[in-house]
């Protein structure tokens, strides 16, 4: 439980922050919040009120903090394009998966702007962050989140988190990362072991595993056809062009304004679409 000095000294750093980096937008709060993170420990677990959802404690000594605490001042990050696509794709009422849910500022937006969903489930094999991906389930209807990672095979995987960086923890090793042994399933068997819903839509963001992951969901495309939407930055065109599943379109989304642009197109956008013919 936080003191009544440690209260008042982190409401006023983020306070601060709030006036100069949301409302004046000027540069130099985020180095002094870091800073600040550094001495004041209550800033790993803050009490973060989150307009339209309540309150997440999060961790700002940590990148998916810092995340958090931007999508409180209104700025959603960078798939503004993505969610427009996604609104054009998915049917009225669909089940969505979000593979590689990271800390759960994408689902966030997401709920927000889909008219309404049948269901979101979350998967995310980081096990730092499934502590405030638990409380946004809490907080969003019909949401679920699974401490998960997903490939093309089951089994065990080494997840390579870099310190304070938890947002790009990825399966490639890099410098400085701490390796954690994390449980790896496919889509298509998760869907025989649970009975879930198949999904109407599929999100990956994987730091560059998206190609095995759509592997991994080779049944459901046949029998569902699915929308699938993922990140291209870690893959080449020929592997993009390996991996597109017969009776599907291949677009780039384009990063402002969602437009589907047919075929590889990485000057538009950082993710792809295979679209159902």
């Amino acid at each position: 439980m936080m003191s009544q000095k440690s209260t008042l000294r982190s409401a006023a750093l983020i306070g601060f922050y709030r006036f100069w980096h949301g409302w004046l937008h000027f540069k130099g709060a985020g180095v002094l919040l870091r800073i600040g993170a550094r001495f004041f420990p209550e800033l790993a677990h803050y009490p973060l009120s989150v307009p339209g959802i309540g309150t997440l404690n999060v961790n700002l000594r940590d990148a998916s903090g810092f995340a958090w605490l931007n999508y409180s001042l209104d700025e959603a990050g960078h798939e503004d394009g993505m969610i427009a696509a996604l609104k054009k794709l998915a049917p009225p009422n669909p089940v969505v998966w979000d593979i590689g849910a990271n800390a759960g500022f994408f689902v966030a937006t997401l709920a927000k702007r889909l008219a309404s969903h049948a269901e979101i489930r979350m998967f995310e094999p980081n096990p730092g962050l499934m502590a405030v991906l638990q409380q946004l389930v809490a907080c969003l209807p019909n949401t679920q989140a699974h401490h998960l990672a997903f490939s093309d095979v089951a089994g065990n995987l080494v997840l390579h988190i870099p310190p304070g960086q938890s947002t790009v923890a990825s399966l490639t090793p890099k410098p400085g990362s701490v390796p954690v042994t994390v449980a790896c399933t496919t889509g298509d068997l998760f869907l025989k072991t649970t009975g879930a819903a198949d999904p109407d839509v599929v999100i990956i963001d994987t730091e560059g595993n998206d190609a095995c992951v759509i592997l991994g969901l080779n049944e459901l495309i046949q029998r569902k056809q699915p929308v699938i939407f993922f990140e291209h930055l870690f893959l080449s065109e020929d592997v993009v062009r390996a991996t597109l599943p017969a009776g599907y379109r291949h677009f780039t989304v384009d990063d402002c304004s969602g437009e589907l642009v047919p075929g590889w197109n990485p000057n538009r956008g950082h993710n792809s679409a295979f679209v159902p013919v």
